[in-house]
């Protein structure tokens, strides 16, 4: 099994963009996005039969604190490049979530969204969207656009209005992002926000990457280039529509789940020989809150190596969730030393390694020749 894996990585590197550099880049999932506010409110919903309340996602996931965001960019700042830069994240972001009061109001005929500032006022955490700029200014945590929100609105108000017990009593506590029995689809959450069953709901989706878009420009101060679908669920017209607004690669893995509509399956799709140069490979996972039982240090290190031996960047992909202890200090503080590990163990083996970011790997392959659209 493990000679198959190893023959699965090293294919998964052939194609697409290489180069003799050794670039590091993390891509940092779910960023702004609420999960789950408490200890409280999920042993609260765990109670209900209809409600999946059990992963790890339910038990540490939430906005981040000043404390959490303080202490990951203390872990970057530890480690340099050859250039002298302190590793960096790519924060992909989410720019809203749902206005729960707003979307009762209307008797869940209507869906309204707040903006982050609004979010994190709600929850009482201005002093962390603060750190966000200030992670942005010295180069610590880096914006890419991951959606307007992170959940699919027409799918999550469909079975609000049909009144589903646990998706209902979810919403009076203020969460969507959790896993629900018998809500007779092809997912058990409304986490894949792109995902769509019918043209109506693909409208529905276009114009919130075109509204989320500006609203990321306008927040951040600068247009996304790259973009990432959540739960990598996305179709060929969606990725279209966001080059003609300046996205001119999509993180993701080798394979693309592509909604099909009319009630069809998802089609799995590889992206590894179609059209590889707008597809930001991740080609590395790191994720010890999601996978407690690996040794997320020694396969993180073992498929970078890989990477730059076959001459291509090693681009990881990590989950908020792993820096995440307002919940649980022990989550936070135990994936941020095994991540600290991993980068001191990096700059050991490849002193000549550099960090940097998704849009400046995009900058750094147009600037090799590559053919890729101008922004």
């Amino acid at each position: 099994m493990r000679y198959l894996n190893n023959i699965k990585y090293a294919a998964m590197n052939l194609p697409g963009w290489h180069t003799q550099r050794k670039l590091l880049v993390i891509h940092s999932d779910d960023w702004g996005s609420i999960r789950v506010p408490s200890d409280r409110v999920q042993a609260h919903l765990a109670n209900n039969p209809m409600i999946d309340a059990a992963n790890a996602y339910a038990h540490f996931d939430t906005l981040a604190t000043a404390e959490d965001l303080e202490a990951l960019f203390d872990t970057l700042r530890k480690v340099k490049d050859k250039n002298g830069n302190s590793a960096v994240l790519t924060a992909n972001c989410l720019v809203a979530n749902p206005n729960f009061e707003k979307i009762k109001d209307s008797n869940f005929r209507d869906y309204f969204f707040e903006p982050l500032e609004e979010t994190f006022t709600r929850y009482k955490q201005e002093a962390s969207l603060k750190l966000w700029r200030e992670g942005q200014d010295e180069g610590l945590f880096i914006p890419q656009f991951h959606g307007r929100e992170h959940v699919n609105v027409s799918l999550w108000m469909q079975a609000l209005q049909n009144n589903h017990r646990g998706v209902m009593e979810a919403f009076n506590a203020g969460v969507f992002g959790l896993n629900f029995k018998a809500l007779h689809r092809r997912r058990e959450n409304f986490q894949s926000a792109w995902d769509y069953e019918n043209s109506e709901q693909s409208s529905v989706v276009l114009n919130s990457l075109i509204e989320g878009l500006e609203m990321f420009k306008n927040r951040f101060g600068f247009a996304s280039t790259t973009a990432i679908a959540p739960a990598y669920i996305w179709s060929l017209e969606q990725e279209e529509e966001l080059k003609k607004l300046g996205v001119s690669q999509m993180q993701g893995r080798h394979i693309q789940g592509i909604p099909q509509g009319e009630g069809k399956e998802i089609k799995n799709h590889s992206r590894l020989f179609h059209q590889p140069k707008f597809l930001q490979l991740r080609n590395v996972f790191f994720e010890p809150s999601l996978q407690p039982k690996k040794d997320s240090v020694t396969d993180a290190f073992k498929r970078i190596n890989l990477a730059f031996a076959l001459n291509k960047p090693a681009v990881v992909g990590s989950h908020r969730i792993n820096f995440i202890g307002a919940r649980s200090v022990e989550n936070r503080n135990k994936s941020l030393k095994l991540l600290e590990v991993l980068l001191q163990a990096l700059v050991k083996r490849w002193p000549n390694i550099e960090f940097i970011h998704a849009a400046q790997l995009l900058e750094i392959q147009r600037a090799s020749g590559r053919n890729l659209p101008k922004i």
